[in-house]
């Protein structure tokens, strides 16, 4: 069942959204900014994500890389969804695709799986999520609740996918069989057997199977 938000008559003004401090007033450099980080930076942030495996050499950076984008895939999807559902009307225009925030989503989404691949580089991932997760808000495209739940289902859409062994939609193209949920990064760098073999991480114990190529 769905159940819209009742939606105002009264569209805001420019001035109304500059009153608020937590808004970038339109055509003010603070916009430009907040406009580049969900446009042009969100692409290169989805994009970095995608090939940093490969510039970081890790081992086996196409599994991760598509492990990586299985995420975004689920966690994306399920936001899509989300939002036919809810129909809760943005701020700026009324459209009723408010909640959660893609952006968001999709941006802690491969924060969480980048993350996991290469704890070394969590707080830059994180960072530039929390960036994009702001300029949303600062736009005036999102309520802070739709950002909130973006977060927290791009978090967990990505620890879901990575706890399975084959992924979630890219099955057919994942390979090697490993659950990548509680495994340091230096896990992912050991070769071993092939087999299935039990791992001890910093976050907990996980299964991993170690095929030959």
């Amino acid at each position: 069942m769905i159940f819209p938000l009742p939606m105002p008559k009264i569209m805001p003004s420019a001035a109304q959204i500059s009153a608020s401090p937590s808004h970038a007033t339109p055509g003010s450099k603070e916009w430009k900014i907040d406009k580049f980080l969900s446009t042009w930076f969100t692409y290169g942030y989805l994009a970095a994500g995608q090939v940093a495996p490969f510039a970081e050499h890790l081992h086996k950076p196409m599994q991760m890389a598509l492990r990586s984008g299985d995420s975004e895939l689920v966690a994306v999807g399920l936001a899509e969804a989300l939002k036919r559902l809810t129909r809760v009307p943005r701020p700026d225009t009324h459209k009723p695709t408010s909640f959660p925030s893609g952006h968001t989503t999709a941006a802690f989404a491969m924060a969480t799986a980048e993350s996991q691949f290469n704890p070394g580089s969590a707080l830059y991932w994180y960072l530039g999520a929390t960036a994009i997760s702001i300029s949303r808000i600062r736009l005036y495209r999102h309520h802070v609740t739709d950002v909130l739940a973006g977060a927290a289902l791009g978090f967990l859409a990505t620890r879901w996918e990575l706890s399975q062994p084959r992924g979630l939609l890219l099955g057919g193209l994942i390979v090697n069989r490993t659950s990548a949920l509680g495994l340091a990064a230096s896990e992912w760098n050991q070769s071993s057997p092939e087999g299935w073999s039990m791992i001890s991480g910093p976050l907990g114990i996980g299964m991993r199977y170690s095929a030959k190529f």
